[in-house]
């Protein structure tokens, strides 16, 4: 008799920065005041975190910039919590997939209010099937990445232009090399919309007597 297959969870990973004014959404803030962009990042962190976590198809964490945070900041509604560690955008999340391969795991930012858990769903689906997934944000980037860390951690990002239109194209091209893919794209799931600038701010958030809607 063959020996059960172990268990390979879902981890969904969060990326969040300590919510301090000038710390957070500072491209925003320079259009519509630091301290509101602060306030939007908190709640749109929060709220995320607080729906997500609920789930039972994955396991969720918060990976948190810089470490002090970790203790610094307790308002975060999870027990789940980690580093990110040193370094840029891409060292930072390579790490957070070594540290939970060989399970799958997504990783997503939390500027993105349209997420809801039936596109984290969908991603997770995809990735089962693929190996990878990417989200489109629209401006270049992208909202989510994962990978199923089997039968290895593939090393993502290697020359990726973090912060243009282009780290979507780089990261793409990575993993068709690496994932040896044949010519074919590698998987996109829903394309959503982060809140960068002002008229983003405006078309998908708004403000009624002092709460966000």
């Amino acid at each position: 008799m063959k020996p059960p297959k172990p268990t390979r969870t879902n981890h969904l990973i969060l990326m969040v920065k300590h919510p301090k004014i000038g710390c957070v959404k500072t491209r925003l803030g320079k259009d519509i005041g630091m301290v509101r962009a602060t306030q939007f990042y908190r709640h749109t962190a929060y709220r995320l975190i607080t729906q997500l976590a609920q789930d039972p198809r994955w396991q969720t964490h918060i990976a948190i910039a810089p470490d002090t945070a970790i203790t610094g900041w307790n308002k975060w509604p999870t027990k789940q919590k980690e580093s990110q560690g040193d370094g840029n955008l891409g060292d930072r999340m390579q790490r957070l997939f070594k540290a939970h391969a060989p399970h799958p795991t997504l990783i997503i930012g939390t500027d993105v209010p349209a997420i809801t858990k039936t596109h984290i769903n969908a991603a997770f689906k995809q990735l089962h099937k693929t190996g990878t997934v990417l989200g489109p944000s629209g401006d270049g980037g992208y909202w989510c990445i994962g990978q199923t860390n089997t039968p290895r951690t593939l090393m993502l990002f290697h020359n990726v232009r973090w912060s243009t239109p282009h780290a979507l194209k780089d990261t793409q091209a990575n993993i068709k090399e690496l994932a040896n893919l044949k010519g074919k794209a590698p998987n996109l799931t829903s394309q959503l919309k982060d809140i960068d600038i002002e008229e983003d701010f405006n078309t998908s958030y708004r403000m009624k007597r002092g709460r966000w809607l």
